[in-house]
């Protein structure tokens, strides 16, 4: 039998579903949050605090277009609510609808000007547009006070390393958790974001303690096991797959181990004016899921693979300019997708972003995901995803004639130019000197890696693991199991 949905208690208050719908979304259940909000509404359709909690579930669940109508009805039931005002700056974030994320941000302000999550929302908007300095004279002020909200005293610590103060950083965060009482969720920022001070600090034994406290507060690890993957497109199931009709050399999907490059990879190609980019979308997947659940794989026909991949077409046009003959989708997660997208959107390029396993797995234990890749939150599991994935991109080029380009991160940092040529030359583009000037490129970037892009070519991530060798038993272990030489 299929689990049965969360509803209300029988007489449960909608004050007590609001809450249990509060506490699943604490613990990273966003589809229950989401029913229990629903279910709730069916006897109060107006209550602008379940509709709020509605769309932040669905927000939070990826699901950020459907979350707009309910947070909007919320607003108009109570139009002078920052916390909702909030809350649907965050949709029209997942959304890429800056603007509207921006306006809504500035609302919250007009009623409220120093309310602590707008004043940290939008410092955080404006970092991903680059604009350190402005994001700098709308946090400090506040966060320098005494006893700071949370979330300004973490913008001002990352923009605290952004401007070369980590020691700044490491004081204000110091100060923050030794007050005591932080709720789970900024503790466990606090924990990353102090991480990162003290390894800009040089204190590598400290960094990597705080970050291992950061990842004890995020929700439990699970194992990423692409068995699944391996069963469902082995070489008889691709070879009976049938490919849709329509050809289109459009999409490029950049794929690989979380923290390899890929938005690097991304934000290079993208400073080309033949390329534009997607961001990390979603919507492969989602595809791929859709069509396990309505359609064997085995009896997917020539139409419905022609259908289905008319609408990823669609998503990637949208993105188009005049001069674009190549976009980007740089979700590393779509190494799973692979065999998908070759029946799908024939003619699909692929760039296999590696980087150092040591390297890449330490890096991942490092950033904070939230209830996001959870197996990033423990380094074995880290590392057994790093090794399935290799071994199932293996699988993809001996199996698929899809073009698939393997781009090492180090040789990138080695000669920068050689390795752009030679990823512009796979995409069919010639090459432009704006692609060696990424850094310099205004783009938004709102990924972990965004201060990274936007830096000129540095080495001191090649190699990294060094710093770090005594504590990363765990990665050496799994790596000699599977008998892989990290350097070769």
């Amino acid at each position: 039998m299929p689990p049965r949905k969360p509803q209300p208690r029988p007489g449960q208050s909608p004050k007590g579903a609001l809450d249990e719908a509060r506490r699943r979304i604490a613990s990273a259940d966003f589809r229950a949050a989401a029913q229990l909000a629903r279910a709730a509404l069916a006897t109060r359709p107006r209550d602008p605090d379940l509709l709020a909690v509605l769309g932040v579930a669905l927000t939070r669940a990826g699901r950020a277009g459907e979350a707009l109508p309910h947070l909007l009805d919320s607003l108009q039931h109570r139009p002078v609510h920052p916390a909702t005002l909030m809350d649907l700056a965050n949709a029209h974030r997942h959304l890429d609808d800056l603007d509207s994320a921006f306006e809504a941000i500035d609302r919250a302000l007009m009623y409220q000007p120093s309310y602590a999550p707008a004043l940290q929302g939008k410092a955080m908007l404006l970092m991903t547009l680059g604009r350190h300095d402005e994001a700098w004279e709308l946090v400090r002020p506040h966060a320098t006070k005494a006893s700071p909200e949370p979330g300004l005293v973490l913008a001002y610590s990352a923009l605290c390393r952004s401007r070369g103060k980590p020691e700044d950083a490491e004081r204000a965060l110091s100060s923050l958790l030794a007050r005591g009482g932080l709720p789970p969720t900024p503790k466990r920022q606090a924990m990353f974001e102090l991480g990162h001070a003290l390894d800009a600090l040089g204190r590598y034994d400290d960094a990597f303690e705080s970050f291992t406290r950061g990842n004890a507060l995020s929700p439990g690890a699970q194992e990423a096991s692409l068995d699944s993957i391996f069963g469902a497109w082995s070489a008889q199931a691709l070879a009976a797959a049938p490919i849709s009709p329509s050809e289109s050399d459009l999409p490029v999907l950049v794929v690989g181990m979380p923290r390899s490059g890929t938005s690097l990879c991304e934000q290079v190609v993208c400073c080309h004016p033949g390329a534009e980019g997607v961001g990390e979308s979603r919507l492969l997947a989602q595809l791929m899921t859709q069509l396990r659940t309505q359609t064997p794989i085995g009896s997917l026909t020539a139409a419905r693979a022609q259908q289905t991949g008319r609408a990823y077409l669609d998503m990637l046009a949208e993105a188009k300019t005049r001069t674009t003959t190549r976009v980007l989708d740089k979700m590393p997660g779509n190494d799973v997708a692979i065999g998908f997208a070759s029946r799908i959107i024939p003619g699909v390029r692929v760039v296999w972003r590696r980087r150092d396993p040591r390297d890449a797995c330490l890096s991942c234990y490092f950033q904070d995901f939230g209830a996001n890749l959870t197996f990033t939150q423990d380094l074995a599991a880290c590392a057994r995803r790093q090794i399935a994935g290799d071994r199932l991109m293996r699988h993809w080029q001996e199996h698929l004639d899809t073009p698939i380009l393997e781009d090492r991160y180090e040789r990138f940092i080695e000669d920068p130019e050689a390795s752009i040529r030679r990823l512009l030359g796979f995409l069919g583009l010639e090459y432009d000197e704006r692609c060696l000037a990424f850094h310099e490129s205004k783009r938004r970037m709102d990924t972990a890696s965004m201060s990274q892009v936007r830096r000129p070519v540095f080495t001191t991530s090649v190699a990294r693991w060094r710093r770090y060798e005594r504590h990363l038993g765990p990665v050496l272990d799994a790596l000699a199991k599977a008998g892989i030489q990290p350097g070769d």
